[in-house]
């Protein structure tokens, strides 16, 4: 004879049943409080270093702007870049101007340095050459309107050229005058960004720093990390939406 085994009371099945479900809840909420207490740290992390970032290109970006301010202030280089507009400039005048704008490429590593008349016209120039470009023309101009320091954004003067950034500061022969002429100094990502961007916070960390600037149509300016690829692209991409 058989004897099967005797079933447990259906309460105590469900009440297993129950405790069960209750461990399983209780197991997804507590990962579930974990992995949002980990992305809220997380986004803390990356705001932190995104400012950090933020503030050192800025700090680069500031002290070039000075270095244009204090030549485009003096009152020597504005009479001397006066003279040479209207072509009526000595030796003098040219090597005064010259000097100093080799010495934005020497101290500052600007890849080159122009001096430029109100049409964007080149009628000086220090370092290497460089290609002209729609960005910088812009700049110029703005810069001869307004009379204020300009820079363009990061941008690629050709389509295999560098990107770089193109500082300019116009010259007045006098206070409050119209600018007569204009300093253009470039700076390469290689030399101000991409090396700030390619360096994360920790060599055990896996994360990437990208430059991103929100555009008018709600795109966005993206540069890669300088050790993915030699050479980082520029790119528009991500909606307006993005986060």
């Amino acid at each position: 004879m058989h004897h099967s085994a005797k079933r447990p009371p259906w309460w105590l099945t469900a009440g297993v049943a129950a405790v069960v479900a209750v461990t399983a809840i209780g197991v997804v909420m507590f990962l579930r409080a974990e992995a949002n207490q980990r992305r809220e740290e997380a986004q803390v992390e990356l705001a932190a270093v995104a400012t950090h970032y933020s503030r050192e290109i800025q700090a680069v970006c500031e002290r070039n702007r000075l270095a244009l301010a204090l030549i485009s202030s003096s009152p020597r280089i504005r009479a001397s870049a006066e003279r040479i507009v209207r072509g009526m400039a000595s030796p003098e005048d040219e090597s005064l101007v010259l000097e100093r704008m080799a010495a934005l490429v020497r101290i500052y590593r600007f890849g080159h340095v122009w001096l430029v008349d109100p049409s964007g016209r080149r009628l000086l120039a220090a370092g290497g050459d460089e290609r002209d470009s729609a960005a910088l023309r812009t700049a110029v101009g703005t810069a001869f309107r307004t009379g204020k320091a300009t820079m363009t954004d990061l941008h690629r003067p050709s389509a295999d050229g560098p990107p770089h950034v193109d500082f300019v500061a116009p010259l007045a022969a006098q206070e409050g005058a119209a600018p007569v002429a204009a300093i253009v100094a470039s700076v390469s990502a290689d030399e101000f960004l991409y090396p700030t961007i390619a360096a994360w916070p920790g060599a055990e960390s896996t994360g990437e720093a990208m430059l991103l600037k929100r555009l008018i149509d709600g795109s966005v300016l993206i540069s890669s990390p300088l050790r993915l690829v030699s050479d980082p692209p520029l790119t528009r991409s991500l909606p307006a939406t993005a986060t």
